[in-house]
């Protein structure tokens, strides 16, 4: 250590530059005994042992750990400061919009330096609440939302596979240049460490197996250029955390109306990509957003998770259950509003193209389908629907339910 220092002070001589011995500060970490046995000294003044202290921005202690609340709190910060952009608030900034902001600014302050850092799945639970916790609250969905949900609708890389890429990406900053004293220790490193240690090379070993990446030591021999690393690199994590989507997908009835065919990372749901830059139709997405997770209070829904006794049947009309396929496609309190919108349907089906669009509509479930997500195979029978066409029917579909929600509140205000 002291060579180090000596090192230091030469190197800051010859450079003409001071270090001020003042503002330097060393930390032992994982200290066997509370008895420090040697000092320090930089430019002849002693360097004061510290428990804790910031180092090119990433905060260190004696137990190397990452220090969650800090993490969490510099993200809700950051967030915060976004709310003068409308990150938050229902003022007509487009989801997708947000969705960027979030990845831009609060994703990389909030996971700076955990890559160098040993982390425990306590700190990960503890970055990814925060994260679902966030995206709801930014799309106004209900805290029962499916975590799955809330960030495929956004196509947001959950914090876990982020912090996994910046760690592969260092990997990868590391066997650049096989002079350097870090692609040494790499080399060392991985020759020594067995593959369940706890060290940064063995869970080097780990991740690359995860995502089916080459091994550490054929990327260490041959490391790819930057371009093929990049794009091989984010292939993988988004391969892999969009299967897991669709294997959660799979076991939530209430997501079954969403195309995980369609599902993207950095790339919303069509239902925000669609979504235009008015409180109006903010409030149009949000409402069918409800509806698409399941989430939007329904009769059959109060009559599920009550702990009290409740009819499920329609307060409205008082024939059926009021559940998803009732309330879009069956309710005859909104049969003038659901023809008239059927008619619109119907043209524009007609105008791309559709075959037997009649049947589509006026099946109950189809219809259903067709108004909460239209890319969904269900209603496709091998159709590939253009842009145009799912542009086209996403609007209509947005409107369509805001009318019978705004007449469904009306009518519930009534007999209240």
């Amino acid at each position: 250590m002291n060579l180090m220092l000596k090192t230091v002070e030469e190197f800051s001589r010859r450079h003409r530059y001071d270090i001020n011995p003042s503002k330097s500060s060393c930390i032992r970490v994982n200290p066997k005994s509370p008895v420090q046995s040697t000092n320090f000294a930089l430019e002849g003044t002693r360097i004061p042992f510290d428990t804790s202290t910031t180092h090119l921005g990433i905060h260190r202690n004696t137990k190397c750990k990452v220090n969650t609340k800090d993490k969490v709190e510099l993200g809700r910060r950051t967030a915060y400061s976004l709310m003068g952009a409308c990150f938050n608030g229902k003022n007509g900034l487009k989801q997708s919009v947000k969705s960027r902001l979030w990845s831009t600014f609060v994703v990389p302050r909030m996971l700076y330096g955990l890559e160098v850092l040993p982390y425990s799945q306590a700190d990960l639970k503890a970055l990814e609440v925060f994260q679902i916790k966030t995206l709801k609250q930014v799309q106004h969905l209900a805290d029962r939302t499916s975590n799955v949900a809330a960030l495929s609708l956004l196509g947001i890389l959950p914090i876990r596979a982020q912090i996994h890429k910046n760690t592969l990406n260092l990997y990868y900053s590391i066997i650049q240049n096989s002079e350097t004293v870090e692609y040494k220790v790499a080399e060392r490193q991985l020759a020594m460490k067995l593959p369940t240690d706890h060290s940064f090379f063995s869970n080097i070993r780990k991740l690359l197996h995860t995502y089916n990446l080459p091994t550490a030591y054929q990327l260490l021999d041959s490391p790819p250029g930057k371009e093929v690393w990049k794009a091989k690199l984010n292939s993988a994590v988004d391969q892999h955390t969009i299967a897991t989507w669709r294997e959660e997908f799979k076991e939530k009835p209430s997501l079954k109306y969403i195309n995980t065919d369609a599902l993207s990372i950095g790339k919303p749901h069509h239902l925000y990509t669609y979504e235009r830059p008015h409180k109006i139709d903010n409030l149009r997405a949000e409402t069918k957003a409800k509806l698409l997770t399941g989430t939007y209070t329904l009769q059959a829904n109060r009559a599920v998770f009550n702990q009290y006794t409740v009819n499920s049947t329609c307060t409205l009309c008082k024939t059926e259950p009021e559940c998803r396929v009732h309330f879009i496609a069956k309710c005859p309190i909104s049969d003038a509003v659901r023809d008239k919108f059927k008619a619109r349907l119907l043209e524009c089906l007609r105008l791309h193209g559709r075959e037997d669009p009649l049947e589509l509509v006026n099946n109950a479930d189809s219809f259903t389908q067709l108004i909460l997500d239209s890319t969904h195979p269900s209603v496709n029978n091998g159709h590939l629907p253009s842009k145009k066409e799912i542009e086209s029917i996403e609007l209509l579909s947005r409107e369509y339910i805001w009318c019978i929600h705004l007449l469904r509140c009306r009518e519930v205000a009534k007999g209240s």
